[in-house]
């Protein structure tokens, strides 16, 4: 039961919802029923409660892009190429030294560009997503994400 409570909350703490309580238990071997969906969900409380309820340590560019994507209402398909870039950016650099919100944000700007979408890097964009007010502040993370999303247009060209 362990087990199955410890997939439940990674999966809840990624917001990745492919499973259920039912799938979980059938995948871990126990016979899902509404006794052992409860048993689950008290395990899964009483593991967190152990954990004194701290899932993450940081978050990563993931968690930026699916609420940057929420909020800047762009498709699935947005999303999906701006993950790829992220990870494919991530992976080309040595010791990223990078905010994770701002690799999110160029590599959806990088996915519009890809996906033959308006640019999504705008002071309005910025000041939504990053919560900011000062016009020198919008125009340096504006700067740093436009030289980022070069990069990484150069990291996609040479991967293709």
């Amino acid at each position: 039961m362990f087990i199955s409570a410890s997939i439940l909350i990674s999966e809840k703490a990624e917001h990745i919802y492919y499973s259920s309580p039912h799938n979980i238990l059938r995948f871990t071997g126990v016979e899902p029923s509404s006794k052992s969906v409860s048993e689950l969900l008290r395990v899964e409380r009483a593991v967190l409660s152990k954990m004194k309820f701290r899932v993450h340590g940081k978050p990563t560019f993931f968690n930026f892009i699916l609420r940057f994507c929420h909020l800047l209402n762009l498709s699935k398909s947005v999303k999906n190429t701006s993950l790829f870039v992220a990870h494919l950016f991530s992976l080309g650099v040595d010791g990223v030294k990078t905010l994770p919100s701002m690799i999110a944000f160029a590599a959806i700007n990088v996915g519009c560009k890809i996906k033959k979408r308006e640019s999504v890097l705008n002071d309005d964009n910025l000041k939504e997503c990053f919560l900011m007010d000062g016009r020198d502040e919008i125009e340096e993370y504006g700067m740093q994400i436009n030289k980022m999303s070069k990069q990484m247009i150069a990291l996609v060209l040479k991967s293709l």
